[in-house]
């Protein structure tokens, strides 16, 4: 019995390791109000403005101060439509960034030089823990 046990704790670890890294996040919405979309001034280090999330997030019983997370640790743009995607740009193909509930609104460029309005439900791979909204295994401030 003790070895079954064992050989089914290590396919259950190396299905793990081949199918990536964490699993991301979800249901923000659900402990999050006010959030809202914008794009920061440039950094200190000259780097381009990017998009973030931004809003209080209830942690241990209450809300804290508002927290942020950048959107391009979660979307990408594919051909005109925000996709789930971990570590892609989106300043450079998608503008117009707005956000309605959970649902986030923007227009992106469909690679053929024309911008389509795209949308995606972030409640679906966005998460509050403990007042840090993450997605990916990334965390905002």
């Amino acid at each position: 019995m003790q070895l079954i046990t064992g050989q089914v704790a290590l396919v259950l670890a190396l299905s793990c390791a081949v199918l990536g890294a964490t699993p991301t996040s979800s249901g923000y919405a659900d402990s999050c109000h006010n959030v809202d979309v914008y794009a920061p001034n440039n950094d200190l280090n000259g780097n381009e403005p990017y998009y973030e999330l931004y809003g209080p997030c209830r942690g241990y019983g209450a809300f804290e101060p508002p927290g942020n997370l950048r959107l391009d640790y979660c979307l990408g743009n594919s051909k005109g439509r925000l996709t789930a995607q971990k570590g892609k740009s989106l300043e450079a193909s998608c503008r117009n960034f707005t956000i309605t509930g959970s649902v986030l609104f923007a227009n992106c460029d469909n690679g053929k030089g024309n911008f389509t309005a795209t949308s995606f439900d972030l409640n679906t791979i966005v998460g509050n823990e403990q007042s840090v909204l993450t997605c990916y295994g990334k965390t905002g401030a």
